[in-house]
């Protein structure tokens, strides 16, 4: 099985994306990274261990990145026939 524990999202609307995975698990908005004391981002822990840490980021484009074992990413590539 693979393990994800952190989920970074950077999106235009970083605010509504928050409320709305809030609102539709009913887990609380938390503060994610802050630099000196600047918070850069919201996010939402799920009880298995996930962070998502969603940015706001300028422009249409959206950046999702995943923290995890890479050799159990590409394990679970591989079994599925997903391109890595």
């Amino acid at each position: 099985m693979l393990d994800i524990d952190h989920i970074v999202i950077s999106t235009a609307g970083r605010d509504d994306l928050v409320e709305l995975i809030s609102s539709a698990t009913a887990l609380p908005v938390l503060e994610g990274h802050a630099a000196c004391g600047e918070v850069r981002s919201k996010g939402v822990r799920f009880a298995n261990g996930p962070f998502l840490d969603v940015f706001q980021a300028e422009g249409a484009h959206t950046l999702l990145a995943l923290s995890g074992s890479v050799e159990k990413m590409c394990r679970l590539c591989a079994d599925r026939r997903w391109a890595v």
